[in-house]
């Protein structure tokens, strides 16, 4: 069996654990449950419970706190936050807020350093937890504006004349599209349609205007373009969610506070 610790366990410190249940029915089927999010537990710590040993002696207190995003009221759910003692380099935990922005954990007396996981680098605060009464930290982290990518105008081809029939107006390939296949599309508050084909494409009734990855898009499979507040584009890609303001597209990352009224 293949060692996945090596070193003491002693008090003050702490070491990833996960809890699975597994059942197996009668049928042959199989299902399982885990303690924490995701899979390949052993090969991510992140995604491991976190364990941590105290003397039976020791004192206990307890670590309050909130997060709101420092621009606004709105608290932040369902985040992870790192806690580290100060004078124990080998106890370190992660919390994680409830659906209210909230956490709670019983940590040995002591002084910790806390800070998100989220937002923008932030520096620690640097906390003191009593056994007297609970420890209350309020953090506020400033919101990622995400990656920004680099922008390039869109390449604009003359649509032609279509076809007209019945009251309908076909444009196709052979009118400037680059193919006939158009997943979705939506219109802004200027009267453009953007349209999710390979790539994006706005057409504002006289040219194509295309936008691709060498136009600053994450990718060319572009699908379900919404328009924000003040007209900015949101477009879904197998990259992730984009923004568009009409002077460059932005990516949220993971750490970034994405609303599409902002």
């Amino acid at each position: 069996m293949r060692k996945l610790w090596e070193g003491p366990l002693a008090p003050g410190t702490s070491f990833g654990l996960d809890l699975v249940l597994e059942d197996k029915d009668a049928d042959g089927s199989f299902s399982w449950i885990s303690w924490s999010r995701g899979t390949r537990k052993f090969s991510n710590p992140e995604r491991l419970g976190d364990a941590l040993l105290v003397a039976g002696d020791q004192a206990i207190g307890q670590l309050r706190g909130s997060v709101r995003w420092d621009d606004s009221r709105d608290r932040v759910g369902n985040e992870k936050i790192w806690v580290q003692a100060v004078d124990a380099p080998g106890l370190q935990i992660t919390l994680e807020t409830d659906g209210d922005g909230l956490f709670s954990e019983d940590l040995p007396v002591g002084s910790y350093l806390v800070k998100p996981q989220f937002g923008r680098e932030e520096a620690w605060q640097q906390v003191e937890v009593s056994p007297d009464a609970p420890t209350q930290i309020d953090l506020r982290p400033k919101p990622s504006r995400g990656s920004v990518r680099k922008t390039e105008p869109g390449r604009e081809v003359l649509a032609g004349a279509g076809v007209r029939q019945d009251g309908w107006h076909f444009l196709g390939a052979a009118d400037g599209l680059t193919n006939n296949e158009i997943k979705n599309m939506v219109q802004d508050g200027r009267g453009n349609l953007w349209l999710a084909t390979r790539g994006l494409v706005r057409f504002d009734g006289e040219p194509f205007t295309f936008f691709t990855r060498d136009a600053g898009l994450p990718s060319n499979e572009v699908s379900a373009p919404a328009v924000g507040s003040e007209n900015t584009l949101w477009i879904g890609t197998r990259k992730g969610l984009s923004r568009y303001d009409g002077a460059q597209w932005t990516a949220p990352t993971a750490t970034s506070k994405a609303a599409a009224t902002r």
